[in-house]
């Protein structure tokens, strides 16, 4: 049996993609391997993913950090772990003797748009993921374009990188359809972060299509922080679209997110860089119609490239959703069927499997 460490701090916060991502992939790697032993390390035990190891600390950034470099490797040492997984970025700056490294690298936004992240966020990623980067001994990238964006960035072979799809949680996978005619139809999308998912071209898009086809709304969800709320609605009131948006915030409840995803008349994503776009498989197993930006990872995932869009146009924005919205019920049903045939290759099952080969041939 050998021993398998895995940073999972950021499992303590909200479940938003990093903190999923290491759930959902973990927790499916301990459904399929019980020949190994598996640790997770942490600040707090209020969530849960196995068998955790804690070094108690105050939830601060700076704790956070020395947590990252320092501390995780006293865990490593101490429970004789034979490789270490961090799946978010960062390793510590301390290595052990005879135990392997991998390392997650989900995007490089904070290179691609610096402008987005305050100067000492920039400083801290810009050294710290070039430097895990390179001394690790295997990198997993979201998508292939992360996997280009590394190996441009970082000047990194690629034979050290492969590309590990995250998968659509099971409940999407087996929901019950729940389609219902509504009311009052909507148009629906996922913010976590307000510039990089490019909402004012959304916004300025809906405005137009508003004027056309007054009757649809906008809803939007997810950690969106006052100011950039603030924002939104100053915007939204400028282009008198405030009264035809609301902005839902975080969605803990997954029934309440997924019947959103179910009833949405279309689902836009106008992301101006994604590592991976999961919100998108998520809609696409929903049975929603899908409209997003034809930038970085989002072509690999979105079969049906005549709803790609230029992120940067807002007519050719609005001109796929009227495209979308506009679909017969023929057509809606086979753009449905074909996004339902890729997304069913998206599983968190399935990248378990191909993390386990690596660390099966690395013991």
């Amino acid at each position: 049996m050998k021993h398998i460490g895995i940073n999972s701090r950021l499992i303590q916060g909200k479940e938003t993609g990093i903190p999923k991502y290491i759930k959902k992939l973990y927790q499916a790697v301990q459904v399929l391997d019980e020949s190994n032993k598996y640790l997770f390390f942490q600040t707090k035990k209020t969530k849960k993913i196995g068998t955790t190891k804690l070094i108690n600390l105050p939830q601060k950034l700076i704790f956070d950090v020395f947590f990252d470099l320092f501390l995780v490797h006293f865990l490593i040492v101490k429970e004789k772990i034979d490789i270490f997984h961090s799946p978010s970025h960062v390793l510590p700056l301390i290595r052990k003797k005879n135990c392997k490294y991998l390392l997650t690298i989900h995007d490089l936004s904070f290179l691609i748009f610096p402008n987005q992240n305050n100067a000492l966020f920039n400083i801290y990623y810009n050294f710290i993921v070039k430097r895990s980067a390179l001394t690790a001994d295997h990198i997993f990238a979201d998508s292939v374009n992360t996997k280009k964006d590394i190996i441009k960035y970082y000047k990194i072979d690629q034979k050290k990188i492969s590309v590990l799809y995250p998968g659509v949680d099971d409940s999407f996978v087996n929901l019950k359809k729940n389609h219902s005619e509504q009311k009052n139809p909507y148009i629906f999308s996922v913010v976590t972060h307000p510039k990089r998912k490019n909402l004012p071209v959304l916004l300025k898009a809906f405005a137009g299509l508003n004027l056309k086809l007054p009757k649809y709304k906008l809803i939007l969800c997810g950690t969106i922080d006052d100011q950039h709320k603030n924002e939104i609605l100053k915007l939204a009131k400028k282009l008198k679209i405030d009264k035809s948006m609301e902005i839902l915030g975080f969605i803990s409840d997954d029934d309440k997110f997924i019947e959103l995803y179910q009833n949405a008349s279309l689902f836009v994503y106008p992301t101006l860089y994604e590592g991976f776009g999961l919100p998108i498989l998520e809609a696409m197993s929903s049975g929603c119609i899908v409209i997003a930006s034809n930038t970085s990872s989002i072509p690999e995932i979105l079969p049906d490239k005549q709803f790609l869009f230029n992120p940067n146009d807002v007519k050719d924005l609005l001109n796929k959703m009227i495209l979308g919205l506009n679909l017969n019920k023929q057509e809606k049903s086979s753009v449905i069927k074909n996004n339902h045939q890729l997304f069913k290759k998206f599983s968190w099952t399935n990248s378990a499997k191909k993390l386990l080969v690596y660390i099966n041939v690395t013991l």
